[in-house]
């Protein structure tokens, strides 16, 4: 055997394979960027030459890196950037008033931007509109995008940067808002507030770089070695998966952090297969998949249900698919025909449905993918429909702060029969689904003990209601929190044997944190800090 490069050991490694929920005392081996070991001190001293670097952690708790299985990379990375200011705010006036920390970030004829209003979450809980923005900024363009990202409201200048008058038509599924005289109010929705995000997020390259360098380093920071980015956009060239500023950075030896791209899954497959072949052997960067979405989100009764609203806008208001199932079902067909997994943006019981419907047919005419289909999101199950995630081998990406960001608003929307159903992560572990953890960054932030926390407890990270969880029949021990957000999202992925778990010949990327994740109280795990984060054995972040 080859002496190893590195050696870890601690008192506390859990390894999150399948089945081990407790950590174990010893140590991991690595060699050539791969665990090469992982048991007793005792048996590691075997893998001890004249080079090997051992280092003793402690008591140290120290668990496969953290793997985020659905963010937006480049619109998280602008947005923690200088040139973004982040404002949730309880009124108008609050993000009225953050927009002064960018008055001087960027040109005067480029957009002011912000991020984070939720005006569910507001004390008057009406849409804003751009009379606000426009007393305060006349002669400036200003662009404010929501805290689940469906919306954005802009001023006059804006929407005349944007090209949109009141004479525009939004493309399908999006809706430019309008007063009872005809106005445009600023507000823009949906798809047609998608479709404006490449020209809201033009940045030059100098703001680009320095934006993506803060990014990789607070990732790591978080103990995050891989992420999934995918597809913002449903429209051709505007998924903002940017294969070119990441082949960049790994040409300048800059990355640190795994890359799984998604972009937008098409009836045309030429970027796909282009990406696919060209990162095939790459175990930094690559393409297991393709992503698309079915329909909005439920705060603007966009999500696409079976049954209405219980607080309906009007009879009928069952939400609507943003991509006609039809068209759906031709872009998955034809994905697994070439064996591209898919993942699908559904958030309503409807989608899900009918999402799952098309992934059965696809299964019976092509068989298995190369990779993991899986469903985004999944907010609003009809019950049957979990069972039908592991009978068809899909995968179901969830975000657990989610859970808490609005929980009233939920019951307001769906009713107390429905909610029960909301993020139902301990019957994901019943029914055997396979499921994965992630922020959907930038909507939330990408702090890897919240997500721990917000799994486990059910609870808000930041004022801890309500007590005992929302829907805690659904909480889940730290253990399988911590699988899914490691195992689960390779898993998810694609990548299940490369990474995910500290298993002999995985890639040997590795968190360490100063607190045992697995047994302390929940409390904690907001407290507890990383202290190191290492890509294939490399070490890119020390606290």
């Amino acid at each position: 055997m080859k002496p190893a490069n590195l050696i870890l050991k601690s008192t506390r490694i859990f390894t999150a394979e399948p089945g081990e929920n407790a950590t174990m005392s010893g140590s991991v081996a690595i060699e050539g960027g791969r665990i090469a070991f992982v048991g007793s001190d005792e048996a590691a001293a075997a893998y001890v030459g004249p080079g090997t670097i051992v280092t003793d952690l402690g008591d140290a708790f120290v668990c496969p890196g953290f793997h985020d299985s659905h963010l937006h990379f480049f619109p998280s990375a602008m947005d923690r950037s200088p040139y973004v200011v982040f404002c949730e705010g309880t009124c108008p006036e609050d993000c009225v008033e953050a927009l002064k920390q960018v008055e001087d970030a960027r040109p005067k004829d480029e957009f002011m931007l912000s991020y984070g209003w939720y005006h569910p979450l507001w004390d008057n809980p009406v849409l804003p509109t751009k009379d606000i923005l426009d007393a305060a900024y006349p002669d400036r363009p200003v662009c404010l995008q929501s805290g689940d990202s469906h919306t954005l409201w802009t001023n006059s200048k804006g929407l005349e940067k944007f090209g949109i008058t009141k004479d525009s038509v939004p493309p399908a599924g999006g809706v430019y808002q309008k007063d009872e005289n005809g106005e445009l109010t600023g507000i823009i929705q949906e798809t047609a507030a998608t479709a404006l995000i490449p020209i809201m997020l033009a940045f030059s390259e100098e703001e680009t770089n320095a934006g993506i360098k803060q990014f990789l380093a607070d990732l790591n920071a978080e103990g995050i070695t891989s992420v999934c980015d995918v597809s913002l956009l449903a429209v051709p060239g505007g998924d903002f998966v940017r294969d070119d500023v990441y082949r960049a950075l790994e040409e300048r030896g800059d990355l640190t952090v795994r890359i799984n791209m998604f972009p937008t899954a098409l009836e045309d497959l030429s970027r796909a297969r282009k990406l696919r072949d060209e990162f095939v052997d790459n175990d930094l960067l690559c393409s297991p998949g393709l992503k698309q979405f079915f329909d909005g989100v439920s705060s603007t009764h966009t999500a696409w249900l079976t049954e209405p609203y219980a607080n309906a806008y009007f009879d009928g208001d069952c939400g609507a698919p943003v991509t006609d199932p039809e068209r759906m079902r031709r872009i998955v067909l034809g994905a697994a025909e070439e064996g591209f997994a898919v993942r699908i943006h559904t958030i309503g019981d409807k989608a899900i449905h009918v999402a799952l419907d098309i992934f059965e047919e696809a299964r019976a005419k092509f068989g298995p993918v190369k990779g993991q289909n899986g469903l985004e999101h999944l907010e609003n199950f009809l019950p049957e429909d979990i069972a039908r995630l592991a009978e068809l081998d899909v995968s179901a990406n969830c975000q657990p702060p989610h859970t808490v960001l609005d929980p009233n608003g939920i019951e307001r929307d769906l009713g107390p029969e429905r909610a029960q159903w909301m993020w139902p992560y301990r019957s994901y572990l019943d029914a055997g689904v396979k499921f994965s953890f992630g922020t959907d960054s930038p909507v939330v932030d990408i702090n890897s003990r919240e997500v721990i926390y917000d799994a486990v407890t059910r609870q808000s990270p930041a004022t801890g209601e309500p007590v005992g969880g929302w829907q805690p029949q659904e909480k889940i021990p730290a253990a399988d929190a911590i699988r899914a957000y490691t195992l689960g999202s390779a898993v998810a992925a694609g990548r299940g044997d490369e990474v995910g778990s500290l298993a002999v010949g995985k890639l040997a990327d590795i968190a360490v944190l100063d607190t045992d994740l697995t047994t302390c109280n929940p409390e904690d795990i907001l407290r507890a800090n990383v202290l190191a984060t290492y890509l294939g054995g490399k070490k890119v972040y020390e606290r």
